[in-house]
């Protein structure tokens, strides 16, 4: 926020300014306070060039194809890691990389359909099916938050299956210890819950 010649001039960052229909480093000012103005450091433009108004154009086709290409894949891999957590569901004895499996299937399975979400965030605001109020920002926000919870929870989830195989290998004994069915299940809810705290704390920004 930067105060000259008593004006007030609010600086946006890129996702806020996806919202806008501003070039860059135009002001627009309030109608009720003229002095209270914003910028936008960003135009709204695609890496093709053209601006985002123009709905005819290079980058709203290739954001379609992505969008189309995001929700084919958001789905087969729901389906995927529904069918790995089906098979493991049938067995009659579970092992702790069992559980690690389930847990990981569970978040990719949030994983994917975050992004398929996001994505449709992103392509409804791009070709103008929605109007720029507070509800579109607010899903624009949190799909995009979501997306980002379920991958940062699925690479831990990962290493953490990573570690578990190496000690199996490694100490094929001393692992049993370590990795019980109990312990396992607390390391997968203190990744669980980790993520969750951070996914509370942005959205009360």
């Amino acid at each position: 926020m930067n105060h000259t010649h008593n004006e007030t001039v609010v600086v946006h960052g890129e996702w806020q300014c996806q919202f806008m229909d501003l070039a860059a480093n135009e002001k627009d000012c309030s109608d009720s306070n003229p002095k209270v103005c914003i910028v936008c450091a960003t135009s709204g433009k695609f890496f093709t060039g053209e601006s985002v108004l123009d709905y005819y154009s290079t980058g709203h086709i290739v954001c379609l194809g992505l969008w189309v290409l995001t929700v084919v894949i958001g789905t087969v891999g729901v389906f995927t890691n529904s069918l790995i957590i089906a098979v493991i569901r049938a067995r009659k004895i579970y092992i702790p990389f069992d559980y690690l499996l389930m847990v990981l299937a569970c978040f990719d399975i949030f994983c994917c359909i975050a992004s398929v979400f996001a994505m449709s965030a992103h392509v409804a605001r791009y070709q103008n099916w929605i109007s720029h109020n507070e509800f579109a920002v607010y899903w624009f926000y949190i799909g995009n938050l979501m997306t980002l919870q379920g991958r940062t929870v699925s690479t831990y989830m990962t290493i953490l299956i990573t570690i578990e195989r190496f000690l199996v290998i490694a100490f094929p004994i001393r692992s049993r210890t370590w990795f019980t069915s109990g312990k396992t299940t607390f390391f997968a809810a203190v990744v669980w819950y980790k993520e969750f705290k951070g996914f509370q704390m942005f959205t009360q920004i």
